[in-house]
C-alpha cells in the first residue's frame, strides 16, 4: 500500500507540471524538458523500480521463468523454449520491458542523485544488479547510451561490447562500497530492500561484486580474481539477515505488488503448464533433500519426478511430473530473493577453493548449505541430518562441483543467475537423456531491434558472432 501511495504522488507531481506549463503564456516554458525537472524526487523513482524488478508478471513469466529456469534446468514447460529456441514474443518481452521501465528509470535517478554521494553509490550498484542480467542473457547490449532517449535524445543506442559492460559494472561496484563506508542512511522507507541503509549496501555492493567476477573465471582469470579478493576483503553478507530481497503481498494475481514469477504457477488456468526439470528432481531426489518438498508438489502418485527439456516430447502435467509449489516459493506473497548471504557463502568457498584467498572452503560451503536450508523454512534438525548426507559432506577432490551445484539449487525461482551458472561453470553435470543434447548459450536479439536500431544491431552481431541461441556471450568463451 506504502507503494502504490507513493506512486500516486509521482502522478501528482506531473500533473501539476503539466498544469502549470499549460497555463503560462512563456514559449520558453513550452520547451522545458519536463523530465529534467529540478523537482523530481529519486526517492520515489527508486520505489517503483524496485518492485518492477520482481512484481510484474509479463516480463517475469517470459524472462525469469520461460528462459532462465528452463534453460537453467530447474523447470520444464510445453510453451516452446523447452525445446531451446528463443521465441520472439517470450524473448522480447524481457527486453522491452526491462529497457522501457528499469534501465530508463535507473538512469534518471542516477542523473538526479549526481550531487548526493550516497544515493548515487546505491543506484549505481542496483544499476549493476540491472544490467548484468540484461547483459547475460544477450551478450553485448545498449548500455552507456541505454535509457537516454529523452534527456540526450539517444534512440538508437550503441550496443556496448560485454566486455566493457563488465568493466564498468565492477567498478561501479567497487566505488560503491568504498562511498557507502560512511555510515548513515539514504532513501529511507522508499528503498524497499535495505531502507537506505548503507553498511547494508556495502555489504549487497561487494556480493554482487564477487558474483559478477566468478562470472569471468573462463576469460580473464586474474581480473576475476583481483575483484574476487578485493570485494571479499570489503565484506560480504554476514547472515540471512542481509539477503537483498523483496516482499511481495497477496491481491490480484497480475498487480505488481505480487510475485511476478507466481502467476503462470499459481493461476489455475496454467496449473499445469510447468513442472520440474528431471534434472533438478533427479538432484534432489539424490540427495534426500528437504527443500524438495517446499520447492514441488507430488505428482497424483506422490512422487516427485520431473520432465526432461530439449527437443523431446515428454509429458508435462500435474498426473506424470511435480509442479512448483505454488503455497510456498511461488505464492502470490512469495519473497523475491535477489542476492543472499547463502550465494555469498558459496562464492567466497569457490575463491577459497580455487586459492585465491585463505580459509576453509569447507567451513563456508557448509555455511552456504545451511543458510540456504534456513532461508527456505528448513528445520535445523533436518538440516544437520542433510549435511551428513553421503552425497552433500564436503569432498575437496570435487569440491567446486559440490559448492556450485549447491548454489545451483539454493538460487531456485531465480533463473536469471541459475542459467548464468550452469554456463560459466558447467555444473552441475547433467545426463545426456535430461536436456537432450546441449543447453542454449544465450537469447537471441528481439527481431525489432533489426528494423529500429539496424546499424548497432549489426555492428554487435559482426562482432559477438550469430545471431543464435548457440553463440557464446563473451564470459563464457
Amino acid at each position: 500500500m506504502k507503494f502504490f501511495n507513493t506512486f500516486k504522488k509521482v502522478a501528482l507531481g506531473v500533473c501539476l507540471a503539466i498544469a502549470s506549463t499549460s497555463c503560462t503564456d512563456k514559449f520558453e516554458s513550452l520547451n522545458t524538458n519536463p523530465v529534467a525537472a529540478a523537482t523530481m524526487d529519486a526517492s520515489y523513482l527508486l520505489t517503483y523500480n524496485q518492485l518492477s524488478v520482481s512484481g510484474h508478471t509479463y516480463e517475469m513469466w517470459r524472462g525469469n521463468l520461460l528462459h532462465g529456469m528452463v534453460w537453467g534446468q530447474h523447470l520444464s514447460t510445453p510453451w516452446g523454449t523447452q525445446t531451446y529456441v528463443t521465441s520472439d514474443g517470450w524473448g522480447t518481452a524481457y527486453w522491452d520491458m526491462t529497457y522501457s521501465k528499469l534501465v530508463v528509470n535507473t538512469q534518471e535517478i542516477v542523473r538526479l542523485t549526481q550531487k548526493e554521494a550516497a544515493k548515487n553509490a546505491i543506484i549505481k550498484a542496483w544499476k549493476a544488479y540491472i544490467f548484468h542480467r540484461l547483459t547475460d542473457f544477450w551478450g553485448d547490449v545498449p548500455y552507456s547510451e541505454a535509457g537516454k532517449g529523452i534527456a540526450s535524445g539517444i534512440l538508437q543506442p550503441k550496443y556496448d561490447k560485454q566486455q566493457d559492460i563488465y568493466t564498468s559494472m565492477l567498478s561501479d561496484l567497487k566505488e560503491a562500497a568504498a562511498t557507502l563506508s560512511t555510515a548513515g542512511n539514504s532513501y529511507g522507507a522508499a528503498d524497499l530492500i535495505y531502507k537506505g541503509d548503507h553498511a547494508k549496501w556495502k555489504k549487497f555492493a561487494n556480493t554482487l561484486r564477487l558474483r559478477l567476477a566468478l562470472h569471468l573465471i573462463k576469460v580473464d582469470e586474474n581480473l576475476a580474481k583481483q575483484h574476487a579478493v578485493e570485494a571479499i576483503n570489503g565484506g560480504l553478507f554476514d547472515s540471512n539477515a542481509d539477503n537483498a530481497i523483496m516482499i511481495h503481498t497477496k491481491g490480484d494475481t497480475y498487480a505488481a505488488g505480487t510475485n511476478g514469477s507466481s502467476a503462470p504457477v499459481s493461476d489455475y488456468s496454467f496449473r499445469g503448464g510447468v513442472v520440474l526439470s528431471s534434472a533438478f528432481m533427479r538432484i534432489l531426489n539424490e540427495r534426500n533433500d528437504p527443500r524438495l518438498p517446499i520447492f514441488a508438489l507430488p505428482n497424483a502418485a506422490g512422487k516427485y519426478v520431473g520432465a526432461a527439456n530439449g527437443n523431446v516430447d515428454a509429458p508435462r502435467d500435474p498426473d506424470t511430473g511435480s509442479v512448483p509449489n505454488y503455497n510456498t516459493v511461488f505464492a502470490q506473497d512469495a519473497n523475491a530473493y535477489f542476492l543472499t548471504y547463502s550465494e555469498a557463502m558459496f562464492l567466497k568457498a569457490e575463491a577459497i577453493q580455487r586459492g585465491w584467498v585463505a580459509g576453509s572452503a569447507s567451513n563456508e560451503y557448509e555455511k552456504g548449505v545451511r543458510a540456504s536450508l534456513n532461508q527456505f523454512g528448513v528445520k535445523a534438525t533436518d538440516a544437520e541430518a542433510y549435511l551428513k548426507n553421503a552425497n552433500v559432506v564436503y569432498d575437496a577432490s570435487k569440491g567446486l562441483e559440490q559448492i556450485i551445484t549447491q548454489k545451483w539449487i539454493g538460487l531456485y525461482t531465480d533463473g536469471f543467475e541459475i542459467f548464468a551458472e550452469v554456463r560459466r561453470s558447467g555444473f552441475p553435470k547433467f545426463l545426456p537423456n535430461e536436456i537432450n543434447g546441449v543447453i542454449p548459450r544465450r537469447l537471441k536479439y528481439p527481431l525489432s531491434e533489426q528494423s529500429l536500431n539496424k546499424n548497432s544491431y549489426t555492428e554487435a552481431v559482426s562482432r559477438q558472432g550469430a545471431d543464435t541461441e548457440t553463440t557464446k556471450v563473451w564470459w563464457d568463451k
